[in-house]
């Protein structure tokens, strides 16, 4: 094979004509270099945001449930094609609910929050619909 241009020869030329990064680089790749100041302070401004988003979300969501309960009141008091109305309001209300109770628990998983059994103690999504009369 060497004399074909294959063999230890061949090799070590064509490693020599791959490009290198400087050796301080492949050192700094292989082990991982603290995060400078202005990447900490990236990722405290991140994980900020990341709890802004958690309170506007769990605002929205128990705006949505009051608007609920209010909307049920008012579904047991109209009567004919009112109760129609009301009743396709709570329905859009209440799947308007579903999503943004879901978009809680994406949120609390992106701020490191996995057990998510307790939200329905503080963020109870109405399930049953109004009663027909």
């Amino acid at each position: 094979w060497p004399s074909m241009g294959f063999g230890p020869a061949s090799a070590q030329r064509h490693l020599a004509a791959i490009p290198r990064p400087p050796f301080s680089t492949t050192i700094g790749l292989m082990f991982r270099r603290a995060p400078n100041e202005k990447h900490k302070e990236l990722l405290r401004e991140l994980q900020e945001e990341r709890a802004s988003a958690l309170r506007r979300i769990s605002g929205t969501l128990e705006a949505l449930i009051r608007e609920l309960h209010a909307s049920r009141d008012r579904v047991h008091r109209a009567t004919g094609p009112e109760r129609e109305r009301e009743l396709a309001t709570w329905r859009d209300l209440r799947a308007r609910a579903v999503k943004y109770r879901w978009y809680l628990e994406v949120q609390r998983e992106a701020l490191g929050m996995r057990r998510h059994d307790v939200l329905d103690e503080f963020y109870r999504v109405p399930t049953e619909l109004p009663e027909s009369r």
